[in-house]
């Protein structure tokens, strides 16, 4: 339950940041003249205008009207006519770097899925923090890697200013100028690929539905001696939250799809589950110890087809979409059973049995999710999903008080995805 809360309020703390985020960027300035077609300023910042007869204007870059380039210069506003520029540099600006929030976010993400994963369970599943301040610091120190090597991997530093050159005439420099307009407008800068991670409760999956049978048979989930303890560490029928549920990379495909690839980790945690039946023979008493541990190794690789159906519909910093994946699932269950039976004759007697799968199943996938932009390459956002795995048939175990039952590998779950969008 611990881990569930801390989790959630990681995702209220990236969605929190995302939408203040998006909100504070600038908006670009009111044009005095309605023919100003608008740079954008938290990406362009200081622009250097080369004169042909001599001498650098700087300034921030407003846009383009007609054939001139508008600068916002300490005099005020400066329209400086194409016949007059030589060469314009623009060099994006440092400050709130998306490469930065990016590397932040990215590193947040890490930091929780190595530094918070639970003893004994599957990769990415969280568990209880023995030292929180040592998490946190922890934590503080993958936040920082995270932010500083994707600023060194920044795209809109002065090593990639953007440079103009209208030396030459007639073709060539009207060429320049429709470069110059392009770059501008954000085309060339639009993202492409969408690299996004999710973390998220997972439902009761296999593990879960062939626990209700168990409680019905008199168990005690989560624990081999229930006389004794009981470990819920070991209990999935409440849903166990993984931080490293999906991985998925997609591009483009026209302007409202995206196909690419996924995978899915679909490995739950250790069940155990445990009874004991006392009999009586007169005076005398026998004990009888039944015990069962089902574990389940699986994942899934899909390919990805996305939709966004409201695409331009939905204010700027949001995005919502819709996946399908189709695929294949290699699961690997294994159920394993001891039943120890006391008797006046023979004394204690041990009894072993189970039932493995392993194979590769065809599954599908579907999933929502809503998404608030950062930055243009940069989201945080709520995702639900549905994995499809074909069922398989368990034998009766009837020694164990246990009847057939068909079992479904897949599983659902909530939580949060985090987009990094180049």
């Amino acid at each position: 339950m611990k881990t569930n809360k801390r989790s959630a309020f990681l995702v209220v703390v990236l969605l929190s940041l995302g939408w203040s985020s998006a909100f504070a960027q600038q908006t670009p300035p009111t044009p005095e003249s309605p023919s100003l077609t608008p740079a954008s300023p938290w990406q362009y910042s200081d622009a250097f205008v080369y004169l042909k007869q001599g001498g650098i204007l700087s300034g921030v870059l407003l846009g383009l009207e007609g054939q001139a380039v508008v600068l916002s210069v300490p005099q005020g506003r400066r329209a400086i006519p194409l016949a007059n520029i030589a060469r314009i540099v623009i060099r994006p600006e440092k400050k709130g770097s998306p490469n930065l929030i990016t590397g932040m976010l990215l590193g947040a993400y890490a930091g929780n899925l190595f530094f918070a994963q639970a003893e004994g369970k599957p990769f990415g599943y969280t568990g209880p923090i023995d030292s929180p301040l040592w998490f946190g610091f922890l934590n503080v120190l993958a936040v920082g890697a995270g932010g500083g090597l994707f600023a060194l991997l920044d795209p809109w530093g002065e090593e990639n200013e953007r440079s103009f050159d209208f030396s030459e005439v007639g073709f060539e420099r009207q060429a320049q100028w429709e470069r110059l307009r392009q770059f501008l407008s954000g085309v060339p800068s639009e993202p492409r690929a969408h690299l996004t991670f999710m973390g998220g409760v997972i439902m009761a999956g296999s593990i879960g539905r062939y626990n209700r049978s168990l409680k019905d048979a008199g168990y005690v989930l989560g624990s081999y001696y229930p006389e004794y303890y009981q470990d819920t560490n070991n209990d999935s029928s409440t849903g166990n939250f993984d931080m490293f549920r999906k991985v998925q990379l997609t591009f483009n495909f026209g302007r409202a799809f995206e196909v690419g690839l996924a995978f899915y980790p679909l490995s739950e945690p250790m069940a155990a589950a445990g009874k004991y039946v006392r009999t009586y023979v007169g005076d005398l008493e026998f004990d009888n110890s039944f015990q069962i541990t089902q574990t389940l190794s699986a994942y899934g690789a899909y390919a990805v087809a996305v939709y966004k159906p409201f695409l331009g519909r939905l204010p700027k910093p949001f995005s919502w979409s819709i996946g399908l994946g189709l695929g294949a699932a290699r699961v690997g269950y294994h159920l394993k059973t001891f039943l120890q039976t006391e008797d006046l004759h023979n004394g204690y007697q041990d009894q072993e049995g189970g039932f493995d799968v392993s194979k590769t199943h065809p599954s599908g996938v579907i999933y929502t999710q809503f998404e608030c932009f950062l930055y243009q390459n940069v989201s945080v956002g709520v995702i639900a999903d549905f994995v499809y795995v074909p069922s398989v048939r368990v034998p009766a175990f009837p020694e164990m008080g246990l009847s057939a039952q068909s079992l479904r590998f897949g599983n659902a779950s909530i939580g949060f995805v985090l987009g990094a969008h180049f």
